[in-house]
């Protein structure tokens, strides 16, 4: 168990974290990095089961990660205005393998139905190193 205490006045922030090679399951968002985190590289990754495969923040990677998102037709903001942010070769799974009133600008990015739980949960155990 991690625990983390914040001793000042000041809104915590994330910054200047690499993470890659984990699994992570249901959260509101995959990369988070809001109340000023940035600088934060999430590369590698799968999240399953995520609203969103990342949230807000600056100059923050989120590269070659396999993103299962709960929504039918969403899950992934687009890549297009984030020029601060390096975005690509995401893999977006959601239950209709397509982005509704969503724009993907990176060709890298794609975006496919969700498979089953069994092979979402293989993704993860292969990612982690646990056959």
């Amino acid at each position: 168990m991690l625990v983390v205490l914040t001793l000042s006045n000041s809104p915590a922030c994330s910054a200047y974290y690499q993470t890659y090679d984990n699994f992570f399951a249901f959260a509101a968002n995959g990369l988070k990095s809001d109340f000023n985190g940035h600088d934060n590289r999430h590369f590698r990754n799968v999240y399953g089961y995520v609203d969103n495969c990342w949230g807000f923040g600056e100059k923050n990677w989120f590269v070659n990660n396999t993103c299962v998102a709960n929504s039918p037709d969403g899950g992934f903001r687009s890549d297009c205005e984030k020029k601060d942010m390096r975005n690509s070769g995401n893999t977006i799974y959601n239950a209709k393998g397509e982005l509704k009133n969503t724009k993907i600008c990176d060709k890298s990015n794609k975006v496919e139905v969700s498979p089953s739980d069994d092979v979402i949960i293989a993704l993860g155990k292969k990612t982690i190193g646990w056959q």
